[in-house]
């Protein structure tokens, strides 16, 4: 069975560091990034069966990069959109 990979999407570095290691410690594979824009080029070039984005990010909010997401690709994993507010 291959591992799930999930895209995380956050602005906290230490919040990516943490959800990095404790989904790693599952074995899945994790793609960490802090903004929405390398999200996008990331998820352009990879295929993921998972999202994590935070609510609060710029230069797209969450909820606007899922939006953007779901109107310009047929094919979207699951996203959790998270906050720590």
């Amino acid at each position: 069975m291959k591992n799930k990979k999930i895209l995380v999407v956050d602005d906290d570095k230490l919040i990516l560091d943490i959800v990095k290691d404790a989904l790693e410690a599952f074995d899945f594979s994790v793609v960490v990034v802090d903004n929405t824009d390398e999200a996008l080029k990331i998820f352009a070039k990879e295929d993921f069966d998972l999202i994590l984005c935070d609510l609060f990010m710029k230069p797209m909010n969450g909820i606007e990069f899922s939006k953007y997401l779901f109107d310009n690709y047929q094919k979207i994993p699951p996203i959790i959109i998270m906050t720590a507010y």
